[in-house]
């Protein structure tokens, strides 16, 4: 199992893991609907498909289209018409409402040529062209382009026109959404609990009101977002958990233990609070099912990646920070209910002040306690990922 883009990370006793760095097999992309009924061929040329040129469109395949993986994928290939103004394929556009913002994305190549010019527009039926065209420069390499704008004209078909005579070129993946940017092709709908995968396979994940950067990754807003799953865990039992955080706005400065000012990157709901952990700049709060520990610390000001968590050992619970267990600490009795959910990112489905506001990138919880040479080794596997 490759639970992280990096080697070495330690996997005996893991029972749940995402990583936004493996975008293979973890983070697969913000939900999202593509609203092109037919986006890998899989139903073969229907009739929502035509080309003006010599040869009709056909139906060929490709082993190195960049989103495949390695594996071989329709692909549909098209002649550019040697007359006329040259148009050489149309297909239905997708369902379209005027002064909705859409984005098209799609993988082209030229088959024939170094490279060639080509238009790609949405038309009504007279002809008319919407927001939602552009120009593309086509190479002989894969290439994926994509455009976004507020539709002005409803419904349609798209054109891909233009090109030097005769020349060939293969069209895959392609993707109507509505959405600000384009997001990871997707055949049908992607839903939130198929945005991020556990690599462990044995866990569902539930993203909800994450919010999605135009780079691909997510965040959390400080409010309303969160990430649940079903606590794989005994509570009583030994565990570990680990977590890449960066927060977008600085800890709150104090040393107070109350939790007034905390911000809360991964928890059991409360009132039990086990496990879990706030942090504020200089207070590191982590909960147990024995007992819950103070650790001071100094992130005053600290908008850096920073790897942290917790390790429970079955009777004393000890805070993480940049690859050492921290010692110490004030200890005080605790004795919470078991929690059959854990949520990253928030104390509650709800929302709330103290909800994460940042990036919570990497996360591996053990069913059992971590060594501190363990520790160091998945800190030591992971820093590079951060600039560390």
């Amino acid at each position: 199992m490759s639970c992280h883009a990096g080697p070495d990370i330690v996997e005996n006793g893991l029972v749940f893991c995402y990583d936004m760095n493996n975008t293979q097999k973890s983070w697969r992309g913000k939900p999202t609907t593509n609203l092109h009924s037919n986006p890998d061929l899989s139903l073969g040329l229907t009739s929502n498909y035509g080309q003006y040129g010599p040869t009709p469109p056909i139906i060929s395949t490709a082993n190195d289209v960049p989103t495949t993986l390695g594996q071989t994928r329709n692909v549909l290939q098209c002649q550019c018409d040697p007359g006329g103004w040259g148009a050489a394929l149309w297909f239905a556009a997708g369902p379209q409402t005027v002064g909705t913002t859409y984005t098209i994305s799609y993988y082209i190549r030229c088959l024939t040529s170094a490279s060639i010019g080509l238009g790609f527009s949405c038309q009504n039926g007279s002809g008319d062209q919407n927001s939602l065209s552009h120009s593309i420069a086509v190479t002989n390499k894969w290439q994926r382009f994509s455009h976004t704008a507020t539709v002005d004209i409803a419904k349609g078909s798209w054109f891909v026109y233009g090109g030097t005579n005769g020349s060939v070129f293969q069209i895959a993946d392609f993707q109507f959404e509505e959405s600000s940017f384009a997001t990871p092709i997707v055949s049908g709908t992607r839903s939130n609990t198929q945005a991020i995968l556990d690599l462990t396979g044995n866990n569902t994940i539930t993203a909800s009101n994450l919010t999605y950067d135009s780079n691909g990754i997510f965040r959390f807003n400080g409010s309303t977002s969160c990430i649940s799953i079903i606590n794989p865990t005994p509570s009583n039992l030994p565990y570990s958990i680990t977590q890449w955080i960066k927060p977008d706005n600085a800890l709150t400065d104090t040393t107070e233990t109350t939790g007034a000012g905390r911000k809360t990157p991964l928890v059991g709901p409360g009132p039990q609070w086990s496990p879990g952990y706030w942090l504020t700049a200089r207070t590191f709060r982590v909960h147990s099912f024995t007992e819950y520990r103070d650790h001071s610390i100094n992130l005053v000001g600290d908008l850096n990646w920073h790897f942290i968590g917790q390790i429970f050992d079955g009777t004393n619970c000890y805070g993480i920070l940049d690859g050492f267990i921290l010692s110490g600490g004030t200890r005080t009795a605790y004795s919470p209910g078991f929690q059959s959910s854990i949520l990253i990112g928030a104390e509650n489905t709800t929302g709330n002040s103290y909800n994460w506001n940042g990036k919570l990138s990497q996360l591996h919880l053990y069913n059992r306690a971590l060594s501190a040479a363990e520790v160091a080794q998945n800190f030591n596997a992971t820093r590079r990922l951060y600039g560390i």
